[in-house]
């Protein structure tokens, strides 16, 4: 270097400051802190709003160390950071994005990722990798870029004032930069998160790392102007800190809103299509785990078919695996006082949702804060009565879903014990033909699972996406019969008489399929495969792909196999049926009988996805069957059980 370009090196230079050299070292600091407490803040909120899958979690890691690289570089080339006062600035812009993105920004930057993962629904690893990279870039990407470039710029600051040995002052700072990642990530995981959550976690800490930035500007800064103005921006920097509190306590039907260990904990009050009022546990963006009716808790129609199996036949004790907020429990508690509940979350604070807004009597319940897999392996009680209702946000943890684990929740059940399994996840019924690709079927896979587990005996709900497995064999028809009895008994609440009328019309036996699928087990259930549990949108094109299919298929099931190719094809990707009145008019112009086999058929086949009564003309005995479907969808899905109970006294 010149000795003219030294002396002008000298003078971008800032000012001798007793607290010059302090800030800088505290900035390395901080820089380190601020890139690991945001990285965390990733994880969580993609592990929220896309799952914890491989693939997520991997396309965060990967985005954030390309951008990092790419800072390191631009930090110790670009001439323009040629102060540290250049650097103070770009890394308050940075600050100021960060405290748009993640507190302002942050609930519709997710919804914009949910949005893109249902346009690539199908499309394998993209339909999740894309999303995350969408949301990682658009929250992470300008702060950590800028975050990145402070220690490259710091060396060179350290190197142009002073003789010392470049290798000494990189260690040095990389150290202090690491050493403030390590402390970012403690503090971000064991504290900041855990109490006051995401949003409020990348707050804070920006407002903090935004308050030395300023406090160096004032340093670094001769002209009194600047200082003020710098002055003047700490504190406005300090009021935006507090944002997420008012976020979070002044949004309408908001009743809690924070982050524990495990996840979000929201509250949300709000009116169904009907204008009743209901409570819903929410951890996600899209995903309801629990909701319950305040004035009427036996209205949430699914509560009750989590509890048919003790219902057909009376039950003295249960554990529910995946307790949540406590639906099935507060049902439970109207329906059977007396019986003996276990419920078991991993979260202690969704407990105090089920007490504290759900109505849970906790002297009625034994409550279990710990891993479902690590509970029943380690519990020695029995049970006459299990349900499995778990789930890390919208997908089964893969340890929870193997076979190892179902044996273990067999081996906890009573001589004449049922176990009931919310699966969430969708089976298309229609099969390919031997020889095509087959898509994954998740469902699939988790029954010959509890097969092997020892349940030779299983019950799907098409309605409510479940599965009653028996661990003797049992007769379907008489499965049904004791649930129609049910339905049928005066004595019995309106709402779980509806319910359970419900449940007998839209279930059906799982029986063997041509092709073969592999059971979940401790070595293979692939989180990739897990969280393709709605698949329909991949096999429905396999199907349309494969006409043989149809080669031994019922003439009726052709005509709906039909109507959801069209559905699909006009943008519905709900894998059900949306345009009732189309398929009614379509099975009227079949002219065929309807024996007690189609009727078994319809309730496998026939699914819908409405939430208004459609108005239907139908004269053809399948398609008087189609729109009978049609109106139980419509009023199970709003749980409408006044409008089902009607609907099913007309066509019993």
């Amino acid at each position: 270097m010149s000795e003219q370009s030294l002396s002008a090196s000298s003078t971008e230079l800032p000012p001798p400051s007793s607290l010059a050299k302090p800030l800088l070292l505290v900035l390395s600091f901080l820089g380190g802190f601020q890139v690991m407490a945001l990285e965390i803040c990733g994880l969580r909120t993609l592990q929220m709003n896309l799952g914890s899958s491989v693939v997520v979690t991997g396309t965060l890691l990967t985005l954030i160390m390309i951008v990092l690289s790419v800072g390191y570089y631009l930090g110790g080339t670009l001439r323009t950071l040629h102060s540290p006062r250049a650097l103070c600035l770009l890394l308050l812009a940075a600050c100021g994005y960060t405290q748009i993105a993640n507190v302002t920004l942050l609930d519709h930057i997710g919804e914009l990722a949910l949005d893109l993962r249902d346009a690539l629904d199908g499309l394998d690893n993209v339909e999740v990798g894309l999303p995350a990279a969408l949301l990682s870039l658009l929250l992470y990407g300008p702060p950590m870029l800028a975050l990145s470039m402070i220690s490259p710029c710091l060396i060179r600051f350290e190197s142009q004032q002073s003789s010392a040995d470049a290798g000494k002052s990189s260690g040095f700072f990389m150290s202090l930069s690491t050493a403030g990642s390590i402390f970012g990530t403690l503090l971000a995981s064991y504290v900041l998160i855990p109490a006051f959550g995401v949003r409020a976690t990348a707050s804070w800490t920006n407002a903090v790392l935004s308050g030395v930035l300023v406090l160096a500007l004032i340093t670094f800064t001769r002209s009194e102007r600047r200082r003020s103005l710098a002055a003047a921006t700490l504190g406005i920097g300090l009021c935006l800190g507090l944002l997420p509190v008012a976020h979070s306590d002044f949004m309408p039907g908001i009743l809690q809103d924070n982050e524990s260990l495990y996840g979000r904990v929201r509250v949300v009050e709000d009116t169904d299509l009907r204008g009743q009022r209901f409570l819903a546990y929410q951890s996600t963006l899209g995903y309801w785990h629990s909701i319950i009716y305040p004035d009427e808790p036996l209205r949430a129609l699914a509560g009750s078919i989590f509890l048919a199996p003790a219902l057909i036949e009376p039950k003295k004790s249960m554990l529910i695996l995946g307790s949540a907020a406590g639906g099935a429990a507060r049902q439970s508690q109207v329906l059977m006082p007396d019986m003996q509940i276990t419920g078991v979350d991993i979260d202690p604070a969704v407990h105090e949702v089920a007490t504290k807004y759900f109505g849970v009597n906790p002297d009625k319940m034994r409550f279990v804060s710990r891993d479902a897999r690590q509970f029943i392996e380690r519990e020695r009680e029995h049970y006459d009565f299990i349900i499995v209702d778990l789930f890390a946000n919208e997908y089964v943890p893969a340890h929870c879903i193997t076979r190892e684990f179902f044996s273990q929740v067999k081996a906890h059940l009573n001589p004449g014990g049922v176990v009931f399994v919310n699966t969430n996840m969708f089976d298309v019924p229609f099969e390919l033909p031997q020889g095509a690709s087959e898509p994954s079927r998740v469902n699939r896979h988790l029954e010959r699972t509890l097969r092997e587990a020892g349940f030779p005996s299983m019950f799907a709900n098409n309605f409510f996406h479940s599965l009653v497995a028996y661990p003797t064999p049992q007769p379907f028809e008489e499965f049904l019969a004791k649930v129609r009895a049910v339905a049928a008994d005066p004595e019995r609440p309106a709402a779980t008489r509806a319910a359970l009328g419900l449940m007998a019309r839209t279930s059906f036996e799982v029986s063997g399929y041509p092709r073969s699928y592999k059971a979940f087990t401790d070595e293979w259930s692939p989180d990739l495969v897990l969280e393709r549990k709605w698949n329909h949108a991949q096999i429905y094109d396999a199907l349309r792909d494969a006409p043989e299919a149809d080669a031994n298929l019922h003439p009726a099931l052709r005509v709906v196999r039909a109507r959801l190719f069209a559905d699909r094809a006009s943008g519905a990707r709900t894998g059900a049926i949306t345009d009732a009145a189309a398929l009614v008019q379509e099975l009227d112009q079949l002219d065929l009988p309807l024996t007690a086999a189609d009727r078994r058929l319809a309730a496998r086949y026939l699914r819908f996805d409405l939430s208004e009564q459609p108005e239907l003309q139908a004269h053809s005995a399948w398609a008087q069957l189609a729109a009978e479907y049609a109106r139980l969808y419509a009023a199970g899905q709003t749980n409408d059980y006044e409008k089902l109970a009607q609907i099913l006294g007309e066509t019993n």
